[in-house]
């Protein structure tokens, strides 16, 4: 049980060292992702640090975020290049019409 307290402490000295981190990443994130996404990647990089608290600490943690923000938007690229993403187009109204 001491080790889960441990591990519980870590994590929250983790979140509460990265928080004052997520501008500068929030920023960083909008110079390469389009606005409606910035929130969303901003988010998964949180999620991503608060899942590497359980692990070994990290030495330079400003470093460590921003490389995992950058591996955040290698991945969200990637995903969008599988899934053709540039090719979607919205739906409108006009598409579906409703016979009444």
């Amino acid at each position: 049980m001491l080790i889960g307290n441990m591990q519980r402490g870590h994590t929250a000295r983790l979140s509460e060292a990265v928080m004052p981190l997520l501008p500068a990443i929030r920023r960083f994130v909008a110079k390469h992702a389009a606005p409606p996404e910035i929130d969303d990647l901003v988010q998964e990089v949180a999620l991503r640090m608060h899942l590497r608290a359980g692990e070994l600490p990290v030495g330079n943690l400003e470093g460590y975020v921003f490389q995992v923000a950058r591996s955040v938007l290698t991945d969200h690229a990637r995903r969008d290049k599988v899934r053709a993403r540039s090719s979607h187009v919205p739906l409108e109204e006009y598409h579906h019409p409703v016979e009444v």
